[in-house]
């Protein structure tokens, strides 16, 4: 009786493709950390306060605060805009290739 046919080996990334990835993911890990060191320094040296009155009524921060939690508003409101703009189109795209290519 022949032995049972074993299926081919995986391929599995090289050792240097792993260390390569783990190198980036520290880099990235090193700058989101000194971004964020950067915001809190900015944040403790800007306590000065503002009121920022909105049509809702009015809110007192420290400048710093404001500063950043409008930024990250901004960020977030340009993500969104960028997913609508790109993402939704490239969806599309790709439903109506797959529905006429049948």
């Amino acid at each position: 009786m022949p032995a049972p046919s074993l299926p081919p080996p995986r391929h599995r990334a090289s050792a240097s493709r792993v260390d390569q990835v783990t190198g980036v993911k520290l880099t990235a890990r090193v700058i989101l950390f000194l971004a964020l060191a950067t915001v809190v320094v900015f944040a403790a040296f800007n306590s000065t306060l503002v009121t920022i009155d909105a049509l809702f009524g009015g809110v007192t921060l420290p400048l710093g605060v404001a500063l950043v939690s409008f930024f990250a508003l901004g960020s977030l409101a340009g993500a969104l805009g960028l997913y609508l703009a790109v993402v939704l189109r490239l969806k599309r795209d790709l439903r109506r290739t797959r529905g006429s290519g049948s």
